[in-house]
């Protein structure tokens, strides 16, 4: 038997590191794009916080020569706080 008085956690991923990591090195989202290939709908998916696929994640990474650490960040959320 399951209790459904227990709050549930979710986890999502934070990309601020990506941002702030982009700004560092002077590179903007239209650098993604262009030269690691990273389409559109990837980095707006990014932007609002919305999954993207790995290999997408480690294109970054190759890009920007870092680990995946530094670019995104699990997070725990409550289940009312999901977006």
């Amino acid at each position: 038997m399951t209790n459904t008085n227990k709050k549930q956690l979710q986890i999502e991923l934070d990309y601020t590191h990506l941002w702030k990591l982009l700004i560092d090195r002077q590179k903007k989202k239209e650098d993604l794009k262009r030269d690691a290939g990273i389409s559109s709908a990837s980095i707006a998916r990014i932007s609002k916080g919305e999954n993207v696929n790995t290999e997408t994640l480690l294109r970054i990474c190759q890009y920007l020569e870092c680990d995946i650490k530094d670019i995104c960040e699990v997070k725990q959320v409550k289940n009312n706080e999901v977006k």
